[in-house]
C-alpha cells in the first residue's frame, strides 16, 4: 500500500518537474480513495483523497544580491603586555591505538609574552612560540621542545581574563595514539 502512494508521490513529482522544464504535461492522474489510517489498512475505514495537482511555475524576478554592511571584526583580546595566567586541565582523551598510559602535560602558571604575530608560552617544563590565527587565536604545531613528540597547541583568548588550550600530543613513543587535553586559563596579573 506504501508503495504504491510513493510510486503516485513519484510520479506526480515527475510530472512537476517535466512540466516546469516545458515538456508537454503527462497525463493527470485521477484522485484515489482508499481505506486507511497513517497508511495502514483499518477494519473501520476511514477515507483520505489522494489528489495530486500539477502546479504551473510562475516566473520570479530576478534576485539582485544588495550589499550589507561588513560584519565587525571579533575582538582580539590577546594581552599586550607580559602576563601571568593560572592554567588548570581536564582529562587525558585518548585517541588511536594506544599502548602507552594517560599522559599529564605541564600546568599550573604560565607566563605569556606577546610580540607582533607571535607570542611566547612559558610554563614550568619548555617554552612554546605560538604564530597568530585569527582575532585573539594562536597556534603552534610541530615537534615537542622536549623531543617527545609532535605538538598542536590551539590558544584562545575569550576575553582579557580568560583563555582556553586544545593541546594534542602523538608521542614518538606511541605514534598511532593521540592525547588531547583541554586546559583553561585564567588571568592572574602583568609582569614587567
Amino acid at each position: 500500500m506504501r508503495s504504491t502512494i510513493v510510486s503516485r508521490a513519484a510520479a506526480i513529482f515527475c510530472a512537476m518537474l517535466l512540466a516546469s522544464c516545458g515538456s508537454a504535461p503527462s497525463p493527470t492522474p485521477q484522485p484515489e480513495t482508499r481505506s486507511t489510517v497513517a497508511g495502514f489498512p483499518t477494519s473501520s475505514p476511514a477515507t483520505v483523497t489522494i489528489s495530486p495537482t500539477a502546479v504551473a511555475p510562475t516566473p520570479t524576478a530576478a534576485v539582485v544580491a544588495t550589499p550589507t554592511a561588513a560584519q565587525p571584526a571579533a575582538a582580539d583580546t590577546t594581552p599586550k603586555v607580559r602576563t601571568v595566567w593560572n592554567t588548570s586541565i581536564g582529562s587525558n582523551k585518548m585517541d588511536g591505538t594506544c599502548s602507552g598510559a594517560p599522559i599529564l602535560p605541564a600546568y599550573g602558571q604560565v607566563q605569556i609574552t606577546p610580540s607582533a604575530d607571535v607570542l611566547e608560552w612559558k610554563n614550568q617544563q619548555t617554552t612554546y612560540t605560538f604564530k597568530r590565527s585569527g582575532a585573539g587565536q594562536w597556534r603552534f604545531a610541530g615537534a615537542s621542545p622536549l623531543n617527545d613528540g609532535t605538538v598542536d597547541l590551539q590558544l584562545t583568548f575569550k576575553d582579557d581574563k580568560n583563555l582556553t588550550v586544545v593541546h594534542k600530543l602523538v608521542p614518538t613513543k606511541d605514534p598511532g595514539c593521540t592525547h588531547t587535553f583541554t586546559y583553561n586559563g585564567t588571568f592572574m596579573w602583568e609582569r614587567p
